[in-house]
């Protein structure tokens, strides 16, 4: 090969080099420049092109800025509700849409967006999120703006233990958790936004001749610390809303319908509820065991259930998987009548005592009803010490104990008089979260005792009439305190008497939660419970 060849290839070679080399480099700028938007990305008419996510969320979110103040508004037949975004409490996820077009114009590859710069555009498509606390207080606004809200019927018992018709009204009920699943998940740049009100419009009439011949359905009882003065308040006021509601053949019954909202001004005290591992006070604490005890009751009853919850933390006055916890206007207990007459409830309190009886006519042939559960898994609970500046040092104070995590499956199991299986029905498969046990550590420091006061020392003149003789004592100032023993020359006397050192404020006695049930917790994740 001649040298002129050799040249013309070592060049060729070079110049094939640099651009494998300068290619190489061009896609590692993109490779490690990840938050980087390739050439030709286009969102809403924008250009993304080399612009960082950082960036891209500020010039949506400049855009997005109008949200908060556009109207949603709600309707149903006849009825419609109209409230701003921000009142309602829905916020746009501008950082999550960012990293979706992200994640888009990632699945291209790297070569693809080297080589492709042809434009591409996204349309806005911003994710909603909605603050749970704002939309339960507008649905309860809602509630309160219809003018034909429905009311349960009722029923009291007269000195003669006979039943008394309270008649309802017919009116529309409106679905909470079905209202908001139905709301918007995504926002398009509209100028108002629509979103359905699920409610229907129903009939309670109840006939007085259909409350004859009433036999017991289903029967629960539980137990509560009548020395919890709130908690056991909130109960009574519950459990007594709830007394002589009617269930209508055919038609689902709402707890939190009957029980209606729970706020100072409907009596309700605050009780002491378990939020981010310590105990807090909350208002309504106490609720949930009436709807628990009336959860068991309609399972023994052998009704269907429509809609439960359990807590995210165990209970002590039921099992776990049977309990049902209730937040008004969010979680709610409801079930169905499907029975061909009207079922009446009956609460009792005795002393610490709750017992819920449900009563109707019997339908077909009598039949038995166990409640099995299956506990799959189980957490321990840790312990989590918390200093704390108002308890002297060295001391410890339990907050509360812990509880253990639990996976429960639910049964309810159905047999015929003569003990055959009818029906095994798997009710629920729940997770409970542990509770850690919360001790606070005493931080405070004891305060210095002050030091015996240094006086300077005195010189006593001599006696001029009797130079040879000590000083009458009673004339020498004496240290404060008290003189040292005369039987004992050793004694130096003892410390003066200083003002005892301040103490701390009163150790917290802690709250009196009921002992035979933990209150409960409400997540910022969670969900409020008011048991």
């Amino acid at each position: 090969m001649s040298v002129l060849h050799r040249n013309i290839l070592i060049f060729a070679a070079v110049i094939i080099l640099g651009l494998v080399a300068g290619s190489s480099l061009y896609a590692s700028q993109y490779l490690l420049a990840g938050d980087v938007f390739p050439r030709g990305t286009y969102v809403a008419g924008h250009d993304f092109s080399g612009i960082t996510r950082d960036e891209a969320v500020r010039l949506i979110s400049e855009q997005a800025d109008k949200f908060a103040s556009i109207e949603y508004s709600f309707t149903a037949p006849e009825f419609t509700y109209s409230i701003k975004a921000g009142d309602l409490g829905a916020r746009l996820q501008v950082a999550r849409f960012i990293e979706q077009v992200m994640e888009q114009e990632g699945r291209r590859g790297v070569w693809e967006q080297i080589h492709n710069y042809e434009r591409r555009d996204y349309p806005i498509r911003i994710p909603i999120e909605y603050d749970r606390e704002k939309y339960n207080q507008t649905m309860a606004d809602v509630v309160g703006s219809l003018k034909d809200p429905v009311r349960i019927p009722r029923v009291k018992w007269d000195a003669g233990g006979n039943l008394v018709l309270v008649p309802g009204q017919d009116g529309f009920r409106i679905d909470p958790e079905a209202t908001f699943k139905a709301l918007p998940k995504y926002y398009s740049g509209e100028d108002k936004i629509t979103s359905s009100l699920v409610a229907d419009f129903e009939s309670v009439n109840v006939n007085p001749a259909d409350l004859k011949d009433l036999v017991e359905l289903g029967s629960f009882s539980t137990w509560f610390d009548v020395k919890n003065v709130n908690r056991s308040s909130n109960l009574r006021i519950a459990a007594s809303a709830l007394d002589g509601a009617v269930v209508p053949p055919g038609r689902e019954f709402s707890f939190n319908i009957a029980v209606g909202p729970r706020e100072f001004s409907t009596g309700y005290k605050e009780a002491m509820i378990i939020l981010q591992n310590e105990f807090k006070p909350g208002i309504g604490g106490g609720i949930c065991q009436v709807s628990s005890t009336l959860y068991n009751a309609v399972l023994l009853a052998n009704l269907p259930v429509v809609e439960r919850h359990n807590h995210s933390v165990a209970v002590a006055y039921v099992a776990t998987g049977t309990d049902a916890t209730v937040t008004y206007q969010a979680k709610d207990l409801r079930f169905r009548n499907d029975t061909g007459s009207p079922i009446c409830i009956k609460t009792i309190i005795q002393g610490g005592k709750l017992t819920v009886r449900l009563f109707g006519q019997r339908q077909g042939p009598l039949v038995k009803v166990k409640i099995e559960r299956d506990v799959f898994g189980v957490t321990d609970f840790k312990e989590i010490r918390k200093g704390d500046p108002e308890m002297p040092l060295g001391e410890e104070r339990v907050d509360h104990e812990g509880v253990k995590g639990y996976h429960v499956r639910t049964y309810r199991v159905v047999y015929n008089e003569e003990g055959q299986l009818l029906k095994r029905e798997l009710l629920s498969s729940d997770v409970y979260k542990p509770l850690d046990k919360l001790v606070f550590v005493g931080t405070k420091l004891p305060l210095p005792i002050n030091p015996i006061p240094d006086f300077p020392s005195q010189e006593i003149p001599a006696d001029p009439e009797n130079p040879g003789t000590e000083p009458d004592n009673q004339d020498i100032p004496e240290t404060p305190g008290t003189k040292p023993d005369p039987a004992n020359p050793e004694d130096p006397g003892t410390i003066p008497n200083l003002p005892p050192a301040p103490e701390g404020p009163a150790e917290d006695p802690g709250d009196d939660a009921d002992s035979s049930a933990q209150p409960e917790p409400v997540p910022a994740d969670d969900d409020g419970d008011q048991g």
